[in-house]
């Protein structure tokens, strides 16, 4: 095995400490400092107790203490609660910290309550003898910043606050911690943004919980904090991991980051080897072939040999000077491999064999392969062809999709159609404002009928508490009698059922009855409300575009070329983004107006209430994307630009799920419009050229981006804004068209927009 010089011993040595090695302890050290308060006894008015702060903090230094971060135990402090003290929080600063050299790493972490003090301008950690009047056990940022300069001569400060957990905490507080610790490392990170406070979810801070997670290398998303790949976890790769995630997760908490730093805070391969490919490319092979990899091997302790599959890897040490020419973080033995290896097209991953010492070790690799689809092109990894002829399934969420060859199609709308479309928008206008009068008359009248019930349910309370009066004396004196009777040996006689006393039965059934008819009325208002909102949306779209005059400066006619892609045959369902969203932590969406479990009862009907934002996590989740515009509207019409999936003919019940008249022929079934969903593989209807259900009405879908035609339209010119696309079950005929696409901003959730994805073909 050909060798380079060794690593000089100065910089094994460095690396060794920095990741918790016995070697050489004190030349570079970690240190941690963990606060938790839970409840203030003095203060438990203002600020509620916290539940998941003694759990938070135990969990963290257990982390910190683990094989991944390996801080030495005697070096992390806990102060939880009782002992959570400002006199306690400065003798470890004084004396416990006395040890810290200048190129150590000293992290500080505190979950509790803070307070934002307006009068002064300052934000203050509240510890456990807190009473709120600017006592002793209130910890100012500055004087935290004021011990740490006095006390903590180290160069690399980690600070990691979760303190906004009530109304108080909340300002506009910002804090130079360059200013006030000059030359030094300093990062900080926050649970939350200033104005936003930081949430608990079954006992468990969501902030502490994502960090923990994040620190021991677990992978979110099938991603890890590790970002270059290189086996470590320094503190800015961290902290901006955090703030990606609690992002991604949909949580309604934003973690705030400053600064930079390249200390290390965790080792995800710990005392393993570690194997990193450099070469991983897509395999586009039907046979076994060889394949070449390349890549570095990184170890605590020096690598004998190296296997790759069935074939021997060649090793090379590296230098310190190579290490620093590939910006790789040092390990004690660092190599570069090579090897070629034949592999089947069935192999998923390839394992990596490697002997240390006495020991082995196997490392897998996962392997990315293409393989011809059904028309002979080279399939992106995750996609096969399922049974059906042309169909294909994408493995993470067992979706069906299609292919869209390249070519040349004609998309936009027809200039010979403007007069037409101009007359059309004007009517549908007319249809729609006409609809929201009816949906304005009846919610007044859910609200005169709530209002009477109300009025009526009053009553009732009134007369069935006389009643119990009336029934307590009823009873006294019916039991007055019955002990007169026993005294007098007189056998009892059940009172006829005709002087027995009134039952409140029929009172408190007739009240529950009505309860749950305001129950309904309340909840009925509140979905037509919901539908006009959406309608007055619609509308103003609409009145903007009938104001633009010519209609070919919004979606001109023209031929487009665009590449093959594939195009899911099916909306997402609410069970696929149910799935989604139980795998990162996101909320649910909102239930739509006609059904309050719809996302959990009704599997396979599209998923609706998400916004453009929710979309695209979705499909990030999933490896794949939101379409294009122009991708979209090619698999709804078609080359030839078609004006609705199933061709020219004008919409109508047996055609599709819209606000459109019944089909006119005795011959087709009467039907009326659904005004819901139908399911995402209802076949009822037709397809588009391609084989997608639904491209047209059910549910309108977001697509990825807002075209260059539509820059000068006034609604789209905000760069917040999104383009969907194909109408919904509540579109008239026109909404319903190919080329129609209404811009919504991005953080738009209604109860008629959903979304489908697209995967680019392997190139």
């Amino acid at each position: 095995m050909k060798t380079i010089p060794l690593i000089p011993l100065c910089l094994a040595f460095c690396l060794a400490v920095a990741i918790g090695s016995p070697l050489l302890h004190a030349e570079m050290n970690r240190w941690a400092v963990v606060v938790a308060v839970s409840d203030y006894p003095k203060l438990s008015q203002e600020f509620p107790p916290l539940a998941s702060a003694g759990k938070d903090a135990a969990e963290l230094a257990a982390c910190l203490t683990s094989r991944y971060c390996r801080f030495p135990p005697e070096n992390v402090v806990v102060l939880a609660n009782r002992e959570a003290t400002l006199p306690a929080l400065r003798q470890v600063f004084s004396r416990r910290l006395a040890a810290v050299q200048p190129q150590d790493v000293v992290f500080f972490f505190f979950v509790g309550h803070g307070c934002h003090d307006s009068a002064f301008h300052r934000f203050a950690l509240l510890l456990q003898g807190a009473d709120g009047r600017g006592g002793e056990d209130m910890l100012p940022l500055e004087q935290l910043a004021e011990m740490i300069s006095t006390h903590v001569p180290a160069r690399h400060i980690f600070l990691c606050l979760d303190a906004r957990r009530s109304r108080q905490a909340l300002g506009d507080y910002w804090l130079d911690w360059q200013k006030l610790l000059p030359g030094r490392e300093v990062c900080t990170l926050e649970a939350s943004a200033p104005q936003e406070m930081a949430q608990e979810r079954s006992e468990y801070g969501l902030f502490a919980y994502f960090f923990c997670k994040i620190l021991q290398g677990k992978a979110f998303l099938e991603k890890t904090a590790d970002r270059d790949g290189d086996g470590f976890i320094t503190v800015s790769e961290l902290k901006d991991h955090v703030c990606w995630a609690m992002q991604f997760a949909g949580i309604s908490q934003h973690p705030v980051a400053t600064g930079d730093s390249s200390a290390i805070l965790s080792c995800l391969f710990a005392e393993l080897p570690h194997v990193q490919l450099v070469t991983s490319p897509v395999v586009r092979t039907e046979q076994a072939s060889p394949l070449h990899f390349a890549g570095f091997v990184r170890s605590f302790k020096p690598v004998e040999s190296m296997t790759l599959g069935d074939g021997p890897a060649q090793l090379t040490l590296l230098s310190a000077a190579a290490i620093a020419k590939y910006r790789l973080l040092p390990a004690p033995y660092t190599y570069w491999f090579v090897a070629d290896v034949a592999v089947n097209p069935d192999t998923s991953q390839l394992m990596a064999h490697l002997s240390v010492g006495n020991d082995s070790h196997r490392q897998p690799l996962a392997l990315a392969w293409s393989s011809p689809g059904w028309y002979g092109e080279w399939m992106p990894p995750g996609l096969n062809r399922a049974q059906e002829q042309g169909i294909y399934v994408w493995r993470r969420d067992n979706s069906e999709m299609v292919y869209v060859p390249a070519g040349e199609c004609l998309l936009g709308m027809p200039d010979d159609m403007q007069q037409q479309i101009a007359r059309g928008l004007k009517e549908m206008r007319d249809y729609l404002a006409d609809k929201k009068v009816w949906l304005e008359q009846d919610a007044e009248l859910r609200r005169e009928i709530s209002a009477g019930l109300e009025q009526s349910n009053s009553t009732i309370r009134q007369i069935a508490q006389r009643l119990k009066a009336i029934y307590k004396r009823v009873d006294a004196f019916d039991q007055m009698n019955r002990r007169l009777s026993r005294q007098e040996n007189k056998q009892e006689k059940p009172l006829p059922e005709e002087e027995m006393p009134p039952s409140p039965l029929q009172e408190n059934l007739f009240l529950a009855l009505s309860y749950d008819l305001l129950y309904r009325c309340y909840r009925d208002l509140g979905a037509v409300e919901a539908q006009k909102r959406e309608l007055a949306q619609t509308l103003l779209y609409l009145e903007a575009l009938q104001m633009h005059g010519k209609m070919n400066q919004l979606s001109p006619v023209q031929r487009v070329v665009l590449p093959a892609f594939y195009m899911d045959r099916h909306e997402v369902s609410n069970r696929q983004y149910k799935e989604f969203c139980e795998g990162t932590a996101r909320p649910y969406p909102a239930s739509p107006w006609w059904d309050e479990s719809y996302l959990f009862e009704s599997p396979d009907y599209p998923v609706v209430q998400v916004s453009w934002e929710d979309a695209m996590a979705y499909t990030f989740w999933v490896g794949k994307k939101l379409p294009r515009a122009y991708e979209w509207e090619k698999s709804a019409r078609g080359v030839n630009g078609a004006l609705f999936p199933w061709g020219n003919l004008v919409p109508s019940q047996s055609l599709v799920n819209g606000d459109v008249p019944p089909p006119l022929t005795m011959s087709d079934q009467f039907t009326l419009p659904a005004h819901a969903p139908l399911a995402v593989n209802d076949s009822r209807f037709a397809t588009s050229p391609y084989g997608c259900r639904h491209l047209a009405g059910n549910v309108q879908e977001w697509c990825a981006d807002v075209p260059d035609t539509w820059a000068k339209f006034s609604l789209s010119t905000d760069s917040g804004y999104r383009l969907a696309h194909g109408g919904s079950f509540a579109s008239p005929s026109l909404m319903l068209s190919g080329w129609f696409v209404h811009p919504f901003a991005a953080t738009t959730r209604r109860c008629d927009l959903g979304f489908r994805c697209a995967v680019p073909e392997e190139r």
